[in-house]
């Protein structure tokens, strides 16, 4: 019994003599680690390459603080200015582009050729009613507007009638020109002209009611028109 309990007493003790062998050298490479990387020593050799970099605490704005400590003054950091020289820049002179003068538009006159003009201020026949085979007299009464005399005077002159189905039909026109009027600037004139009314038109009677059509030009421009309605019996 003696022999046993003294066996397991010295196996107990050199367990426990292991275990602070082993805590020892633990303990001697975490010293070595804290040494080599301390900021106030060298950095030693421990069998690893161990490099440390100390970082400045922030400061925030013009007093830093560390906790549960006073305030402290922030470092000052300077800072480079650089002073950069903006050129002058002169703009070259500009030569000013001549603008292009537009053509003049020429302006024609009211009436005919430039400065003629003329108004329509009465027109109509001589009678309302009419007998077939009878010849009609039309006019019509113009008035020089314009600076210029006026010797020639056109009339276009066209006569429908309304037709049963068909509607309303151009039965005939005739031009009638003028010469040789000389109305002068701001005089008027009445002019005539005559029409023979044909008791049959292509085989039919031209009693009935019927429409002219009168356009007025002079030098080629049209100065008025008008419409009227006549009965031939």
């Amino acid at each position: 019994m003696n022999f046993t309990h003294s066996y397991l007493f010295s196996v107990s003790v050199v367990k426990e003599r292991d275990k602070i062998i082993i805590l020892l050298a633990v303990l001697a490479i975490v010293a070595s680690a804290i040494w080599a990387i301390s900021p106030y020593g060298e950095a030693q050799e421990t069998g690893l390459a161990v490099s440390a970099t100390v970082v400045p605490t922030p400061a925030v704005g013009p007093t830093a603080f560390a906790p549960g400590g006073d305030a402290t003054a922030a470092p000052t950091i300077a800072v480079g200015t650089r002073t950069v020289s903006t050129p002058t820049v002169t703009p070259a002179p500009m030569t000013p582009t001549p603008a292009a003068t537009p053509a003049p538009t020429p302006v024609a006159g009211a009436a005919g050729q430039q400065g003629t003009s003329a108004q329509l201020v009465n027109y109509g026949t001589d009678k309302d009613t009419f007998n077939r085979g009878e010849q009609a007299t039309g006019f019509i009464t113009i008035k020089n507007t314009g600076n210029t005399v006026i010797n020639d005077v056109t009339t276009a002159v066209s006569a429908s009638r309304a037709v049963p189905v068909i509607g309303e039909t151009t039965l005939g026109s005739k031009d009638y020109t003028f010469s040789n009027l000389n109305i002068n600037p701001g005089e008027t004139k009445r002019i005539e002209f005559k029409a023979d009314i044909p008791a049959e038109y292509r085989g039919v009677s031209t009693a009935g009611e019927y429409t002219l059509h009168v356009t007025v030009k002079t030098g080629g421009t049209e100065i008025g028109s008008f419409s009227k309605k006549v009965n031939i019996a």
